[in-house]
C-alpha cells in the first residue's frame, strides 16, 4: 500500500511504513524512517538517517529526527 512516484530513489536500508505516497524524482536518504501514513511531494530529499513524522512538501529538503 505504499506508492513510489517515477524516478524516485531509496538508498539502503530506509524503512517506508504502510499507507505512504512518495512523489517523483524524490530522495530518501539510507537509514531514513518515513512513518505510516506520510505524503511526500515530488523532487523531495530526504538526509540519511532522517525521521519522517509529517508531510513533506514538493521542493523541500528535510533531515534529523523528527525531520519536519
Amino acid at each position: 500500500d505504499v506508492e513510489i512516484g517515477d524516478y524516485s530513489i531509496m538508498a539502503p536500508g530506509a524503512v517506508i511504513c504502510g499507507r505512504v505516497k512518495i512523489g517523483v524524482r524524490t530522495y530518501i536518504g539510507a537509514n531514513s524512517t518515513i512513518l505510516p501514513d506520510i505524503n511526500i511531494g515530488d523532487d523531495v530529499k530526504i538526509g540519511a538517517g532522517s525521521v519522517v513524522t509529517s508531510d513533506v512538501a514538493s521542493g523541500a529538503i528535510v533531515k534529523g529526527n523528527p525531520a519536519c
